[in-house]
């Protein structure tokens, strides 16, 4: 199978038959970056949802028995939004 670059470029994709390795450099590859993070980030705050409590789920405990973790979720989720909307920052974390 040979993917058919100019097909998906007519159809509004990245024009990628000259170049194929090009997806993964400029806005492309800064694109996948973001979007990694934010994946990595959401899926640890769910993660530290779930460890509060050893015996039990999020649907036998309520998340608010622990408000300390919450205001650390909201400042990691805080801390994430000005990653990635300062572009200082973005630069250093490359996303």
């Amino acid at each position: 199978y040979e993917p058919d670059f100019n097909a998906w470029a007519a159809n509004g994709g990245l024009d990628l038959s000259a170049k194929p390795c090009d997806y993964m450099t400029g806005i492309a590859k800064n694109t996948a970056s973001t979007f990694s993070l934010s994946v990595l980030v959401t899926i640890e705050m769910f993660n530290a949802l779930n460890a509060i409590s050893e015996d039990g789920s999020l649907l036998q405990v309520p998340p608010w028995v622990n408000p300390w973790l919450l205001l650390a979720m909201v400042i990691s989720f805080g801390l994430h939004f000005v990653i990635m909307y300062v572009p200082v920052l973005a630069t250093v974390f490359s996303i």
